[in-house]
C-alpha cells in the first residue's frame, strides 16, 4: 500500500512534505501517512501570529464562510470528504456509516442558523463577540482570549472538528496538534478552509500539524498560548497542566 503525502496548514498557508522533512505514521492496518514536520521557523511564525483580522470580522462574516465550507463536506462527491472517508476507515477503525454520519454533523453544524444557535447556548448571545449588549443592568461584551493550542483527541474525530469549529467562532487564533490516531479528520478539514479562499482572516488564524507528544515542539507551542484545550486521559491532561503552569509563572 502506497503511502498518502498530506500537507499541514501553517497559519492558512500550506506546507507540502518534502523526502528531507517527514513525519512517517504507520498503522496496524499497514496504512501510513506522511505529513511535514514543523521546523524552526514555522514556530516562530505561529508565535508572531494575530487574531487581529479575524476579530475585525463580523460573527455574520464567520458563519457565511462557515456555511460555505459546510456544503463542501456534504457534497459525496468532493475530494476531501472522499480521502477523509477513505482514511478514517484505515486509521481509527470506525465503519463506514459512523464515518458517514460525523461528516454529516459536522456538514449540518457549520450552516448558518447552528453557528448562532451554538454561540447563543454558550455565551447567551451571538453578538456578545461583536458589540457591547446591555443585560439587565449592565453591558456585556466577550472578548477573545487570543491563541488557542488545542491538544487534539483521536477516538472521537467530532470532538477535535468541534473543538476547532469553536476557537474559530470565538475569532482566535487556532493551533491544532493533530492526533495520531486521526490525523486526516481534523487536518482535511483545516485544509477546506485554504481551498475555499486561502487569503480569508479565518484561514489565516488555523495552523493545523503534528507533533510527537512531550517534545520540544510541544513545549514550544504550549509557551505561547494564551489558552490550551486539551482532550485524553487524566494523566495526558495532569502532563499538559503542569506544563502550561510552569510556562505561565516563568
Amino acid at each position: 500500500m502506497e503511502p498518502i503525502k498530506l500537507p499541514i496548514l501553517i497559519c492558512g498557508e500550506r506546507k507540502e512534505p518534502t523526502p528531507d522533512n517527514i513525519i512517517s505514521i504507520k498503522y496496524e492496518t499497514g496504512f501510513e501517512l506522511q505529513l511535514p514536520r514543523l521546523d524552526p521557523s514555522d514556530i516562530e511564525r505561529i508565535r508572531s501570529s494575530s487574531n487581529e483580522d479575524l476579530r475585525a470580522l463580523h460573527t455574520d462574516d464567520i458563519s457565511i464562510f462557515l456555511n460555505e465550507i459546510g456544503k463542501i463536506w456534504l457534497d459525496e462527491d468532493h475530494k476531501l470528504r472522499k480521502l477523509a472517508i477513505e482514511c478514517a476507515r484505515m486509521t481509527t477503525g470506525y465503519s463506514g456509516p459512523s464515518i458517514y454520519y460525523d461528516l454529516g454533523l459536522l456538514a449540518t453544524a457549520l450552516r448558518r442558523i447552528k453557528i448562532y444557535d451554538q454561540l447563543e447556548a454558550d455565551l447567551g448571545n451571538p453578538y456578545y463577540l461583536d458589540e457591547w449588549l446591555p443585560h439587565k443592568t449592565v453591558y456585556l461584551h466577550a472578548e477573545p482570549r487570543g491563541k488557542v493550542v488545542h491538544i487534539l483527541v483521536g477516538n472521537i474525530p467530532m470532538a477535535g472538528l468541534f473543538s476547532i469549529l469553536r476557537s474559530i467562532l470565538t475569532k482566535n487564533v487556532t493551533v491544532a496538534k493533530l492526533p495520531k490516531r486521526d490525523i486526516v479528520t481534523s487536518l482535511l478539514f483545516a485544509l477546506s478552509l485554504y481551498e475555499l479562499d486561502p487569503s480569508h482572516p479565518i484561514t489565516k488564524s488555523v495552523t493545523a500539524a503534528y507533533w510527537e507528544h512531550g517534545s520540544d515542539i510541544e513545549d514550544e507551542m504550549l509557551s505561547m498560548a494564551d489558552v490550551v484545550c486539551a482532550w485524553g486521559n487524566k494523566d495526558s491532561i495532569e502532563a499538559i497542566k503542569k506544563k502550561f503552569a510552569m510556562e505561565l509563572s516563568s
